[in-house]
């Protein structure tokens, strides 16, 4: 084996490691969320620690103080060696920027989240329209084919492109950057991105959970 070799070898082994021994957060690492959004936090500690040994801060305060919600610990959950800590019905009333900091038996994990306000209600009400898959190449290929090409450039506009105010969403989960419709909506919901092929806003920590990844993997943009 060469040294390129025994390298990928010894970076593969070194990211399992990290990875076996790593809490993980929900809402994830750069989550954006709605100031008064309800959303469900949770903390999985590999190991199944109990609950005494596991500590969880937000901006250096107790976790259930700053996002309230209703709070349970769950060792070895669904049978699994990890314990979780849920808080269901969490929220966020004042925007800025959260760290959220966990830490179990000398490990430690953390997240940053952007809380986001918004402006005086303007509108009573909204229609939302997405589109799903429909980059700004998906777009153009629809107006060549359905308006046809003239002098190089496709020869109209969709109804689409009518529409008072448009934006693009780069959305992916929490195993793949290529999400599915189902996994994408869920976090269009519930500000959290759940696994492929999962429409609840946090998987449950299961061997099904994953071996249902790999059975069913993603092929949609």
């Amino acid at each position: 084996m060469n040294w390129a070799s025994r390298l990928r070898v010894s970076l593969l082994l070194a990211g399992i490691t990290v990875t076996a021994h790593a809490q993980t957060i929900y809402p994830l690492n750069r989550a954006e969320i709605l100031a008064g959004a309800k959303f469900d936090f949770k903390v999985e500690f590999p190991g199944a620690p109990a609950e005494t040994d596991v500590k969880v801060i937000v901006n250096g305060k107790d976790a259930a103080r700053v996002l309230g919600g209703e709070r349970r610990f769950i060792q070895n959950e669904d049978g699994q060696d990890l314990s979780a800590l849920w808080l269901r019905n969490a929220a966020i009333t004042v925007p800025g920027a959260y760290t959220v900091e966990v830490s179990s038996g000398g490990n430690t994990a953390q997240v940053a989240w952007k809380v986001c306000g918004t402006r005086d209600r303007a509108a009573r009400n909204v229609i939302l329209f997405i589109g799903d898959g429909m980059t700004i190449a998906h777009r153009t290929a629809a107006r060549m084919l359905s308006k046809g090409i003239v002098e190089g450039r496709y020869g109209g506009e969709l109804a689409i492109d009518d529409m008072p105010h448009m934006a693009l969403l780069s959305t992916a989960g929490t195993d793949s950057i290529v999400t599915d419709s189902v996994n994408s909506m869920s976090a269009y919901t519930t500000v959290i991105s759940p696994a492929s092929t999962h429409w609840r806003s946090i998987a449950p920590a299961t061997k099904t959970r994953w071996s249902i990844q790999r059975s069913r993997p993603s092929a949609n943009p």
